[in-house]
């Protein structure tokens, strides 16, 4: 089979289209999904060529994470926080417009980004090892559930949900030749995912506000008990996971 990249091409588009917008408000967070997907895609593609397009992606994906990060923190600050949080985002929007700036310039400087999708739109895929790559990446899954439940720590647990996203993310682009029960896993990642992202994403405002100090350590008190409500809500569901 021919993989089906058309939507993604238009998305990945879109993205660099809103990161060369300084108003625009879903810049690097677009990027950054459309990064991991495509880094997923080619992880299927047996080729020399899609490893060393993968590992090129892979520094742009370390870039967009950057400026990721600390847009989430800024906009649940605001939201979170009243006019704190609006202070706080006000004060680093020079930073993340920098940020912003030098992500632009690697993927304008980035032409491997367009030859994934022209590569990946050319290569064939046999379904049988689309299965085998499905299979693998679930048993990942349940491998770094077993980790974290067993052994705890803030790094097992964002591994199991950049495991359940490669999951997720297959599950989606692959699904016409995948099993049945595998549009069930893929919506049971695509749910702890979300659990675990919103509990990470809290924990990393607290450390950013722990960081600030002043007069913002006492909304720690809110941000804390938000982010260990979420990890309780992530732990239950992993739980459950099967």
């Amino acid at each position: 089979m021919h993989l089906q990249v058309e939507a993604l091409c238009k998305r990945w588009a879109a993205a660099r289209l809103a990161l060369a917008d300084p108003a625009h408000p879903a810049h690097p967070d677009a990027v950054h999904e459309v990064l991991r997907i495509v880094r997923v895609l080619l992880a299927a593609v047996p080729s020399r060529h899609a490893r060393v397009l993968r590992a090129e992606l892979g520094r742009a994906y370390r870039d967009s994470t950057t400026a990721r990060e600390l847009e989430v923190m800024l906009a649940l600050a605001s939201r979170l926080l009243g006019g704190q949080g609006e202070a706080l985002a006000l004060r680093y929007a020079p930073a993340l417009a920098a940020l912003r700036v030098a992500l632009a310039t690697r993927l304008a400087a980035l032409a491997a980004a367009g030859g994934a999708f022209a590569l990946l739109s050319a290569e064939r895929v046999s379904g049988r090892r689309v299965r085998q790559h499905a299979k693998q990446l679930w048993r990942a899954v349940l491998a770094m559930r077993r980790r974290a439940r067993r052994k705890g720590g803030e790094a097992r647990w964002h591994a199991l949900r950049i495991a359940l996203k490669r999951c997720r993310f297959y599950g989606e682009l692959f699904a016409a030749v995948l099993p049945a029960k595998a549009a069930d896993r893929t919506r049971r990642c695509r749910r702890l995912q979300g659990l675990l992202g919103q509990w990470r994403d809290l924990a990393a405002l607290d450390a950013f506000l722990a960081k600030e100090g002043g007069a913002l350590a006492g909304a720690r008190v809110k941000v804390g008990a938000l982010a260990a409500e979420a990890f309780a809500d992530a732990r239950r569901a992993a739980a459950r996971l099967r």
